[in-house]
Order: C-alpha cells, then structure tokens, then sequence
C-alpha cells in the first residue's frame, strides 16, 4: 500500500534532503573540509539527493533541482559518475599508498578516527577547532615516510 503519490512522495524527498543539505552547507567548518577535497560542493549534494530517492525507491525526474539550479537527469547522472570517479580515485589513492608501505595501517587508522571526532563533536560547527585539526592532519601526512 503505497501512502504517497508519487508526486507527493518527489516532494517530500526534496524537501526533507534539501532541509538536511542546508543544515550541512551552513556549518561553517564544512566549505573548509569540502575545499580541501577532490570532491565538488555540487558533486556531494547530487549524491546526496540521489541516495534519498534510493532509499524511497524513486526514480530521477527529468529535471531535478541542485542547490540554486534545475539540471537535467541526463547531467544529473553525470555529476554522479564524477562524484563515485573522485571517491574511488581517494580510496585507491590511500590503498596504494598502503601497499606501498608509504602509510601505515595505524596511519589509515588515525585518518577514521579524525573522522569520527569531527563526527563525534561536530567539528563543522566550529572552523577555528576544524581548522586546527586539518592542520593537524596536514603535519602527519608531512611526517609519513619521510
């Protein structure tokens, strides 16, 4: 027994994803974290909006709106693969990096637990202690394998 029309169902996706992107957008630490990545702002949202309609089982509309504009699903699709191609070049990065004894397991270790503090703390609400933990970072990534 489906609850929703479809129509409604579209709607209320969008608008509980759109709430959850702007409380995100608007933490202060995160334009930090997302600069720093090898992935886009818009790259992230995309993502994030297509894993919503996932979990409903919802197929992409023909246009769907991203932040501040309507795209098309065709670019929609594409902004995807770009996101998924820059996550997998990251991992496999790190893997590499790994298997070539240039990071330590302890060293990939510590990079999880600086995700989960910033999680556990919510870090993004605070760019003076985010700022100070990617320095952090930054200077154990200078001191592996040197």
């Amino acid at each position: 027994m489906k609850i929703y029309s479809n129509t409604t169902l579209y709607y209320y996706i969008e608008m509980h994803v759109f709430e959850e992107i702007e409380e995100i957008l608007n933490k202060p630490g995160f334009k930090i974290l997302i600069k720093e990545t090898n992935i886009t702002e818009r790259q992230l949202v995309t993502y994030i909006i297509w894993n919503k309609y996932r979990e409903y089982n919802q197929k992409i509309r023909e246009k769907v709106m991203i932040i501040d504009k309507e795209i098309s699903k065709g670019s929609f699709y594409r902004i995807i693969g770009q996101f998924r191609k820059n996550v997998t070049r990251a991992m496999l990065t790190i893997i590499l990096l790994h298997l070539l004894n240039l990071v330590s397991t302890n060293d990939v270790l510590s990079i999880i637990e600086i995700s989960d503090t910033i999680k556990s703390h919510d870090l993004l609400s605070d760019e003076k202690l985010l700022t100070e933990l990617i320095k952090e970072v930054t200077n154990h990534i200078a001191r592996i394998k040197k």
